[in-house]
């Protein structure tokens, strides 16, 4: 469902500001080690919406990081050519 548009963790509007604070700001070291620990953390929740909690809780930056790993993993993966149904 990502490649089609949905986003079930992501708002549009944290998409947006995600987007616009990385261009702005760059990534850090720092930030990449705490999305690390959010995404390892969300990939041990049994729910989505465990998921879409844990996301609102975290510092802004760290949820900034973890949005533009995520769409950068799923453009990467698509120019691989790669479509699979679940």
């Amino acid at each position: 469902m990502g490649s089609a548009g949905t986003h079930f963790l992501f708002t549009p509007e944290n998409i947006r500001e995600a987007f616009d604070s990385i261009e702005q700001h760059g990534i850090d070291a720092q930030s990449i080690q705490q999305a690390h620990h959010a995404l390892r953390h969300i990939s041990s929740l049994e729910d989505v919406f465990d998921g879409l909690i844990h996301l609102q809780s975290i510092p802004k930056r760290t949820l900034y990081t973890v949005v533009f790993l995520y769409f950068r993993t799923l453009d990467q993966y698509m120019a691989q050519g790669g479509y699979t149904l679940h």
